[in-house]
């Protein structure tokens, strides 16, 4: 059975078997659960590893501990999918955000679409991935999702330049079939700019469709991915 609560450790803080905890994670060993050295606990570097940690002396700012059993957890992650996320008024970008990462999506790309009404910046980006690595200790998981820096579409097409493209558009193909490795473009309410729509189709992209009503850009994100989950599931 998983234990109750899992850690996070940035893998370029392991080395051989030592490791140590950032200074989030030794403030809730240390403060929030009042853990004692020579405890067991577990923890992951969000690429498929589970660890077994026995917590040691710690330094005045990082928690340590030793490993004393590894084991991969996943071996890829449950949604191998690229997706792009807008920047969205108030909190909203967070719920995508945390849509995508506890399903398991592979890697978010934030992008700056020319009918955004907000815009992403680093302030943001920081909050993204912090929410990304809470997720992954909530879900249980062991793959991190990635989050990119923010740009707009054509820098993020030209990144990804060899990858299958989907967008969503209320003209898009029903019942449509996106496979792994795909990169999913959702744009914010006010829908892709015409110039976005036709680089997009200049690049022979797929468009999918997801009903005839208006969907909030975090809705999007969770039924086109709703969908993608539970192909995958089929096909395993």
């Amino acid at each position: 059975m998983r234990h109750q609560f899992t850690f996070y450790i940035d893998p370029s803080a392991i080395s051989g078997d030592e490791v140590y905890f950032n200074s989030g994670e030794t403030h809730h060993i240390r403060n929030v659960l009042r853990l004692q050295n020579g405890q067991e606990i577990i923890a992951t570097d969000g690429t498929g590893w589970e660890f077994h940690i026995i917590l040691q002396d710690p330094d005045k700012e990082h928690q340590r501990g030793k490993i004393v059993k590894r084991e991969i957890l996943e071996e890829t992650p449950p949604l191998p999918v690229s997706i792009t996320i807008p920047c969205l008024k108030g909190e909203r970008w967070l719920f995508a955000v945390e849509i995508a990462c506890e399903l398991g999506v592979q890697k978010i790309i934030p992008v700056n679409f020319v009918l955004s009404q907000a815009k992403w910046t680093e302030t943001r980006l920081q909050k993204a991935k912090k929410k990304a690595i809470e997720c992954l200790k909530q879900s249980g998981g062991a793959f991190l999702t990635q989050v990119e820096e923010p740009d707009d579409l054509t820098g993020v097409l030209q990144r990804n330049s060899s990858t299958e493209i989907w967008f969503a558009h209320q003209k898009g193909r029903q019942n449509s079939v996106i496979r792994a490795d795909t990169l999913i473009i959702v744009g914010p309410e006010s829908g892709l700019d015409d110039s976005e729509v036709k680089i997009l189709t200049d690049l022979n992209a797929r468009s999918f469709y997801l009903g005839s009503r208006r969907l909030r850009s975090e809705i999007a994100v969770a039924a086109v991915l709703g969908q993608i989950s539970s192909n995958f599931m089929n096909t395993k």
